[in-house]
């Protein structure tokens, strides 16, 4: 299995070099930046979702079950995968330490499900919804519970209705 996490990666490696450029702040020529705009409209009005691994050019059926794996090449894999992403300007959001031989059976299942992908930007995946009982990193990596906002009805809210 090894051999084959290795010619994997280097598959990973082609498709990150065909990713789109790097910067998606540099500078556009005013008719690319309208083009790309154009672009985002059509992907929005007309609901274009399909899964991630149609804009990554890799197919997710190359990619072995975690089960299959030592954890070391489900890190591997996973490192990767978040390379490729990152190429693709989609970052995935998952708490700082979590393992990532874990993490990479969740990447495959984020993959394979649609995604609306847009030219420029970023992409952000989110794995939890913020609920901590069904929290998929488990109560040790949990952060549901510090991205709660508390608001009191009856503060102010300190913004000005005049403005």
């Amino acid at each position: 299995m090894q051999r084959y996490v290795e010619q994997l990666i280097d598959d990973i490696g082609l498709a990150i070099q065909k990713s789109p450029p790097e910067n998606p702040n540099s500078q556009f020529a005013e008719t690319e930046l309208w083009d790309q705009l154009i672009t985002i409209d059509d992907i929005i009005s007309l609901g274009k979702e399909e899964p991630m691994v149609y804009y990554l050019g890799i197919n997710d059926l190359v990619f072995p079950p975690s089960k299959r794996l030592t954890p070391k090449l489900a890190e591997l894999l996973a490192r990767a995968i978040l390379d490729l992403w990152t190429a693709f300007r989609i970052e995935a959001e998952f708490p700082e330490g979590f393992p990532l031989a874990e993490l990479y059976p969740m990447l495959l299942d984020k993959m394979r499900e649609p995604l609306m992908h847009f030219p420029i930007g970023l992409t952000h995946i989110e794995f939890c919804d913020y609920e901590p009982t069904t929290c998929p990193f488990g109560e040790k990596y949990c952060t549901c519970n510090s991205t709660e906002i508390e608001v009191k009805p009856d503060e102010p809210c300190g913004c000005d209705e005049n403005e």
